[in-house]
């Protein structure tokens, strides 16, 4: 995630003056991009957690349900609205909203079970949101702003999921399993973004944001009792016109 916020440094540093909007008025901007999160405190879940969400799985060996699993980013996507208005010509308040999916990822694993070959890929937790963030933009130079505010996100679904292979000496089968466990999490949460956009001659926004999430999501306490909070990063594209 760091090297991305470098990336988009980077690049708004290599391009031209920009025209922001005059001081006293409002625009809109629609803007769509991609994600990438994951929940704190799932960095070495084991694979016994996982054990009641699919069937399959159940009842097997001690030692593979205490399998630990290393978690990574998950990827998704976004889409919104964000109207603004430029209270001065270094600050802009903004307001929006979008869809934003978040969550978790795992990595791959397998096992053997009466003699046939499983292997479960891309185990996740998908968790889409109706996001609304309230900013203030910082203009420190031309189009160039820094962000911060507090976003508010709104559950919507909730899923785990997973590619399963099994492997036995007659049979092949593949399938994607998907199970909704929205149940097991807060219908509400909330999120101190901060980030860096950069506005082009033409109206074009770059925008890069890293989302803290502060609640915690998960309403079934973890084995080890620490909570799961959202963290994400959102890279968007967008174009804004006056209104």
């Amino acid at each position: 995630m760091k090297k991305l916020f470098i990336i988009a440094a980077m690049m708004v540093a290599t391009v031209g003056a920009s025209a922001q909007f005059a001081p006293g008025t409002f625009s809109l901007q629609v803007k769509g991009g991609v994600s990438g999160s994951s929940l704190s405190n799932t960095n070495d879940i084991k694979v016994g957690t996982l054990e009641n969400s699919f069937s399959y799985m159940r009842g097997l060996p001690t030692n593979i349900l205490d399998t630990n699993l290393e978690a990574g980013a998950a990827g998704g996507g976004t889409i919104g609205l964000d109207l603004e208005y430029q209270a001065a010509k270094w600050l802009g308040l903004s307001v929006g909203v979008s869809y934003l999916a978040q969550g978790t990822g795992w990595d791959s694993f397998k096992f053997k079970q009466d003699g046939v070959k499983f292997r479960i890929q891309d185990p996740k937790i998908t968790l889409g949101y109706v996001a609304v963030p309230v900013i203030a933009n910082f203009y420190v130079y031309k189009g160039l702003a820094l962000k911060s505010g507090v976003q508010f996100g709104f559950l919507t679904y909730a899923h785990l999921s997973a590619q399963v292979t099994a492997d036995g000496n007659k049979e092949f089968m593949h399938a994607d399993m998907n199970r909704s466990i929205k149940s097991n999490y807060e219908n509400f949460d909330i999120a101190i973004p901060v980030g860096i956009s950069y506005e082009f001659r033409d109206h074009i926004v770059l925008d890069a944001r890293y989302n803290i999430g502060l609640k915690p999501v998960n309403k079934i306490a973890n084995p080890d009792g620490k909570d799961n909070k959202n963290q994400s990063f959102v890279f968007t594209f967008g174009y804004k016109f006056k209104l």
